[in-house]
Order: C-alpha cells, then structure tokens, then sequence
C-alpha cells in the first residue's frame, strides 16, 4: 500500500476491526515521533474513501518495532495517545494510538511471548519450547533453506550492516550527540550503572564511558552544555 511517497511495511486487522500498521526501524535516525505522525496520516488516507465521512475511520494502532529505546525509559512497550494538556482525565478519542516495542527494554510488564519475541529482535538465536518466539524463529530457518530467499537475506544483512554503519556516523553529529548526553543523564540520575544505561540505549558501554563520566562529574546541576565541555565537544 503506497500514500503520498511513503511505504507501509506491513497493514493487518485484529478482531476488533482496528488496522495496525507495523513498521520495523532498523535504527535511529531521530525522528520517531514524526514518523509515527506521517504514518498515522498516510494510514487515514489510504483508508477513508474520496467524500467518506470521517466517521468512517478505522481506529489505527501505528506499531513500530525498534532494537533501539529512542526514549532512553527502558520501557520494552511505550504506548502514546492524546490527552486534554489541562485535564490529562480528558481524551481526545480520535482512535488513533501509537505503539513503539523496545528490544532493548528492562522495565514494564509484558507477556512471555512478547518478551521472547523481542529477544529475537535485539539479537537473541534462542528461544523457549512451544514459544511465539520459537515458532518465528522456526519460520525463519525455513525461509533460510530456501535459495533464492537466501539470497535476498544476504542482500538484507548487507543492507542491515550499511544501515547500523550510517546510524553510527550520524550518531557523532552534534545533535545526536546531545540528545545521548540528555539520555545518559536520566540514566543516571534513575539510579543505572553504565552497564545497564548503554543495553538500555543500544551501545557498546566503553563508548559511552567518557560521556558517562562526565555526567557524573557535572552532579547535580548536569548541565547538558557543561557535559559537552567537558568531553571536547
């Protein structure tokens, strides 16, 4: 399904009658939320029929399935809807809710098959007996022995490596730089060792380590500003 030049991954109805678009992201390129909102739009026109009434919107779920935390909570599951700013009892109601599933969470509740799935994203070559898990990972080895499939994994592993390369190097942009900073601190201000805040945020902790000492440095005022001094940049 194609709408104004973007490309939805994957649409499916549950059995409520809700469309759910389900996009992987592969890394971070910063703009979750805008995606999250573009997709929602494109989902909405892709549906409503030229002089529908809006009525006849289907309420939309917009989940998007990252082996990343772009929020740096440590949630495994973030779920956004619209409140009233002044009465956070009052909502919007407009059936539109925004899902990110986080492979790289500790916190919250989830079900063991959630759990196990997301463990397959973030990496995992393991699963469960009788899992959700095991079975997507059952389908995978099957695809695998296909060759022609094949084939177009390795051009998708190739693609993946490119991608996980071009994120890393757009993670040195000042911006991006600053925005691990702010994530580190609250990190650190939750109590994490640096083991536990880079699984959070997806990197190599002795990567982080510098950042990381200069947020404990700058206790208690951390200044985002002063952190970057510190580090030269």
């Amino acid at each position: 399904m194609d709408a104004k030049g973007v490309r939805l991954d994957l649409i499916a109805r549950d059995v409520e009658g809700r469309l759910i678009n389900i996009e992987m992201q592969l890394r971070d390129e910063k703009n979750i939320p805008k995606r999250m909102r573009y997709y929602g739009g494109a989902m909405d026109q892709a549906s409503l029929d030229r002089g529908g009434s809006y009525n006849e919107l289907n309420e939309v779920i917009i989940l998007f399935i990252a082996p990343f935390d772009p929020f740096g909570r440590g949630f495994y599951r973030y779920i956004f809807n619209y409140y009233c700013s002044d009465d956070k009892e009052l909502a919007l109601n407009d059936g539109m809710t925004k899902v990110l599933l986080n492979a790289r969470g500790t916190c919250g509740e989830i079900s063991p098959d959630l759990k196990g799935f997301l463990e397959l994203v973030a990496g995992s070559e393991s699963a469960q007996g009788g899992s959700f898990a095991e079975r997507v990972q059952n389908e995978v080895r099957l695809a695998r022995s296909n060759a022609k499939w094949r084939n177009e994994y390795m051009d998708w592993e190739m693609t993946l490596r490119n991608e996980r390369y071009k994120g890393f190097e757009e993670g040195r942009q000042a911006g991006a730089f600053a925005e691990r900073v702010s994530m580190l601190i609250y990190q650190f201000r939750q109590g994490r060792d640096l083991k536990e805040a880079a699984e959070i945020l997806g990197h190599d902790p002795e990567e982080l380590r510098p950042i990381w000492d200069a947020v404990a440095a700058a206790a208690p005022e951390y200044s985002v500003e002063e952190i970057l001094k510190m580090i030269g940049r």
